[in-house]
């Protein structure tokens, strides 16, 4: 660094973890060490147990007594650069939580989870307002004001005295950046604030907090999976893999010349609306991983040259594209939905006359055999509410929906219970989706206990068996419980769940929307196999536009209950014919080299 250069803001220096239990040591992030200068966001990227959320929490103090932290994190108030910096890491509790919220402070993944349900959104951020600083009530209600007003919410003076669950989830998040603004910081740990959002509203908290740093001069660490927010938002990038930082770099420089084959592998594993792959691309396939006999990992490059990195990127062509939808198209539909609406009730005060809300409004549409139908749209457009429908696991207000020839809605329990063999639905939360006190085997084997499929008990496990190696888990998992998996061998052991039926048609609501990029692939993948093997039909549903058209023939579009627009995804995202279905298209980080770099360029010019 050149004598003309700002000092860094935090400083951390062969920055280690680790969490001791009778049983074993884990070492969550090993020897880490970056700078984070004044002004910049450094994004922390890596996927669920990389350890960037625990290096997060080391920085403001977070972590638990349990765990065991060396070497040292540097802070510089910027406000006094020829200061000696302290090192956090040697603060007792009391000092460590004067600085924690104030010089310091963190937005947290789920504002939901992390705001106090009893308390209004105003008097949360009253609290930390004077927490740390010497203000009476109503001053500080005034700078919570001014704080929801800077952070863009919508009737400010309203929403102090709202609760949180009166608030959407972009709004709650705001409230949470508030909150965080609260004590003036110099540096702002971002972890995960966008994961949970729609596109759009993503896109908009995005902008926010860079308008947020520029105005205010900070620092901030952004915590993501996702490159394509990174390329969004970064200056610099840290990649961490299994507690490891093994590659850091400007942002233009990661994204144009990547080094480090995990970070090759994550930049290509997420979906390109702009490409329609054969296969996503996956980690494994870019790199090995071995212990050596010190037991530190060894990773080698699978990817050699360029020429084996397009290999395996292989499109299909456009003309494969339209004979299989022309294919498709010729077939008579599997599912047919007709003026389909589902009304709710909604009484706005305890003596005011209920209003009815339609979440799915005079609804029309076919699915043929053998077709993948994207159902995209934001949180409230009524998708969840249409797909709950189709099952009858809600009633439908008004409509049709014929199933195989078969009316579904004229159906008794008995005889919908049957249909329900073949019309199956993989949930968002793999997780809930599971009995927590029972197997895996149990939960596989009961769906063909309730059908009285297969005469044995043994006939049954070994069923049970098949379902587990055809997504990718052997039998050992039959004994084990949901808790022991990851988040993707958990939506794996429920889409093997969904097959024990022998369904033909699958909706999968937002089921790869809490994965990281590189299990989703792996589950994207997965899912278009089963479809080829067993000729599935499926209604895939997301918020994630590039995801819903990597997967799906057509895609259609819902807005507050509505088809919005309909048609072929390649078409519906070349040449959309709405405005919602555009902005929803440009909101999506698309991560070019040409959008990193005038947004650099733009910073640069503002600094």
């Amino acid at each position: 660094m050149n004598s003309s250069a700002p000092l860094p803001v935090l400083d951390v220096r062969q920055f280690s973890v680790e969490f001791r239990s009778k049983v074993e040591t884990v070492e969550a992030v090993s020897q880490i060490s970056f700078v984070l200068n004044p002004g910049e966001t450094l994004a922390i990227v890596g996927e669920s147990g990389s350890g960037k959320s625990v290096t997060s929490l080391g920085v403001i103090g977070l972590l638990p007594t349990k765990a065991i932290q060396t070497g040292e994190i540097l802070f510089r108030d910027p406000n006094q650069p020829d200061a000696k910096p302290l090192n956090l890491l040697a603060l007792d509790n009391e000092e460590r939580r004067s600085y924690r919220g104030g010089i310091i402070s963190m937005i947290f993944q789920e504002p939901l989870s992390s705001l106090n349900p009893v308390y209004t959104c105003g008097n949360q951020v009253t609290e930390a307002i004077r927490l740390h600083q010497q203000v009476s009530r109503e001053e500080a209600k005034e700078r919570a004001i001014a704080l929801f007003r800077e952070v863009q919410l919508p009737d400010p003076e309203g929403i102090v005295n709202r609760f949180p669950h009166q608030l959407s989830g972009g709004q709650q998040q705001r409230v949470m950046i508030a909150m965080a603004l609260a004590g003036n910081p110099s540096v702002l740990i971002a972890d995960e604030p966008t994961t949970a959002l729609d596109v759009t509203i993503q896109a908009t908290i995005l902008e926010l907090l860079r308008e947020i740093q520029q105005r205010r001069d900070m620092s901030v660490i952004f915590i993501t999976h996702d490159m394509g927010v990174v390329a969004e938002i970064a200056d610099r990038v840290v990649v961490m893999y299994r507690g490891h930082a093994v590659e850091t770099a400007p942002v233009y420089e990661l994204f144009a010349r990547p080094q480090h084959p995990y970070t090759q592998g994550l930049l290509n594993c997420r979906p390109r609306p702009d490409q329609r792959l054969k296969r996503l691309p996956t980690v494994s396939d870019f790199m090995t991983v071995t212990t050596n006999e010190s037991g530190e990992l060894e990773i080698h490059s699978k990817v050699h040259s360029s020429e084996e990195e397009q290999a395996l990127l292989e499109q299909v062509s456009p003309t494969e594209t339209q004979a299989h939808y022309d294919a498709l198209q010729q077939q008579a539909p599997l599912l047919t939905v007709r003026n389909l609406t589902k009304a709710f009730p909604v009484r706005r005060g305890f003596f005011s006359k209920a209003s009815v809300l339609n979440a799915v409004d005079d609804v029309s549409f076919e699915v043929y055999p053998g077709e993948t139908l994207g159902l995209v749209g934001e949180s409230g457009c009524g998708k969840s509410t249409l797909s709950r429908c189709l099952l009858r696991l809600i009633e439908p207000t008004a409509g049709e929906i014929i199933f195989d020839g078969q009316s579904v809605i004229e159906l008794d329990e008995t005889s919908m219970r049957q249909l329900r063999r073949r019309m199956q639905i993989i949930f968002q939360n793999p997780y809930g989706s599971l009995n927590g006190r029972q197997t895996i085997g149990a939960a596989l084997m009961e769906p063909m206990i309730i059908h009285n499929l297969y005469d044995s008990e043994e006939a049954r496990r070994d069923r049970a068996v098949d379902l587990l190696n055809r997504v990718g888990l052997d039998s050992s998992a039959l004994g084990r419980m949901p808790h022991e998996f990851s988040g993707g061998q958990r939506q794996r052991i429920c889409i093997a769940r969904a097959l024990a039926c022998e369904p033909s048609f699958i909706i999968c609501d937002e089921s790869v929307s809490a994965l990281d990029v590189s299990v989703q692939a792996q589950v994207l993948n997965l899912l278009k196999d089963l479809q080829k093997e067993f000729g599935l039909t499926y209604i895939f549903i997301s918020h994630d536009l590039s995801v819903v058209k990597f997967v799906s023939d057509r895609i259609m579009v819902m807005n507050s209950g509505h088809i919005e627009e309909m048609g072929p995804a390649d078409a519906v995202y070349n040449h959309p014919q709405e405005e919602y279905t555009r902005q929803l298209i440009e909101s999506i980080p698309t991560a070019k080299l040409d959008s990193i770099k005038a947004r650099q360029a733009e910073k640069e010019l503002v600094g």
